[in-house]
């Protein structure tokens, strides 16, 4: 038996059985996109509004498409959650993020990024489990019944872990907690960060068109817009209820102040309460990084080296620079002044010349009308 994070992983005929299987379709490596990007021939860049801190606008779908595939390619499986993993193995992940999509030079982008790989990490996980390993009744079964996109040996690890007692009680508990949820949404597999940013966009466009201004707030709209269903109705009473409520503070905030400029997080928060990890209404977002504990203050040094790094380079380049601009100035300088003196000497030079020229004349002249010329200097010379 081999062992790996505290659990044992058959290493023979179980791990032997996945390989023998009909092989199929691999990991998905997102054609279509390479595609698009050649023809493109740039990155993708994505929206992510400070207020939000989800990816939105006209490539979120493709950075939620291709960071999820980014996960099943370099996430270990043979661990017990996401905070297990590896710092190497999260930091090449969001090395590759970077180096396929043009993102926002913001701090908080690294949080957005680790909860999208966080959510699909999740999200495979709970595939697994639900489609391949409760299929089957016994653990033989699921080891020979391996997905054909997993390596086998990850997959005898999760089998154990999943059947383990401690695992099955853990989950009951979650399964329990999951039915005391009261805020159900209708938005499908759009987030509501991206519904309220189309929502925005479509208000904005509206406005220009028609030159109308909505009376009613943006977290009324939006309440409306993901908690109902497509007749109309609310998804239950507690969303009717918030919604009276929202009625309530905007009347309030119309009468007290003559105008509503709450924002819809504001609104949020005093109607629906205070979580700590995200706004309630507008769905999770990333998790503070001060809240991650000893993760959360590695990733804030990464954060801090990472600056430090940029800053560092940016000032060498400007020291850099800057002494090429001194260098070439001086030698400007220099040449200017080399060139001035060559001109110098040249036009004394000339005169020289000009004056013994002149010399000789007087003197082959002096010499014709028969004026002795003496060899000596002449006192006024002198």
């Amino acid at each position: 038996m081999e062992q790996t994070n505290g659990l044992d992983v058959p290493n023979s005929s179980s791990a032997a059985s996945c390989f023998e299987r009909k092989r199929t379709r691999g990991k998905t490596i997102g054609l279509k996109w390479v595609k698009k990007r050649k023809e493109e021939k740039t990155k993708p860049g994505v929206e992510m509004p400070k207020d939000l801190q989800r990816a939105v606008g006209t490539n979120a779908q493709q950075f939620i498409t291709e960071t999820a595939q980014i996960v099943r390619q370099h996430a270990p499986l043979n661990v017990e959650k996401w905070s297990k993993i590896p710092l190497h193995s999260i930091d090449r992940m969001v090395k590759t993020v970077h180096e396929k999509f043009t993102l926002p030079n913001q701090t908080y982008v690294l949080g957005v990024i680790i909860h999208q790989l966080r959510s699909h990490f999740n999200s495979w996980r709970y595939d697994l489990h639900r489609f391949h390993y409760k299929k089957y009744k016994t653990d033989e079964q699921r080891r020979a019944h391996c997905p054909s996109d997993i390596d086998p040996d990850q997959w005898n690890w999760l089998i154990n872990y999943w059947s383990d007692p401690k695992f099955k009680k853990m989950s009951e508990v979650n399964k329990e907690n999951r039915s005391k949820q009261t805020m159900l949404a209708r938005v499908g597999t759009k987030s509501i960060a991206r519904n309220l940013t189309e929502m925005r966009k479509d208000l904005e466009e509206n406005e220009q068109e028609n030159n109308e201004i909505s009376e009613q707030p943006e977290y009324m709209r939006l309440w409306e817009k993901v908690r109902k269903k497509k007749d109309g109705t609310w998804v239950d009473t507690n969303a009717k209820e918030k919604y009276k409520e929202m009625e309530n503070l905007h009347t309030t905030q119309m009468q007290e102040k003559g105008e509503d400029i709450l924002t819809t997080r504001e609104a949020y928060t005093i109607v629906l309460g205070h979580r700590s990890r995200y706004v309630r209404g507008m769905g999770p977002g990333p998790e503070p990084l001060e809240n991650g504990g000893l993760r959360g203050q590695r990733l804030r040094a990464q954060i801090q080296a990472e600056i430090e790094v940029e800053m560092t380079a940016r000032i060498q380049e400007e020291v850099e620079a800057r002494m090429a601009q001194k260098e070439s100035e001086v030698q400007a300088r220099i040449e200017q002044r080399e060139a001035e003196a060559e001109a110098r000497l040249a036009q004394k030079e000339a005169r020289l010349e000009q004056m013994e020229a002149q010399m000789r004349a007087v003197m082959q002249h002096l010499s014709k009308i028969g004026m002795p010329l003496s060899s000596q200097p002449t006192s006024a010379s002198r």
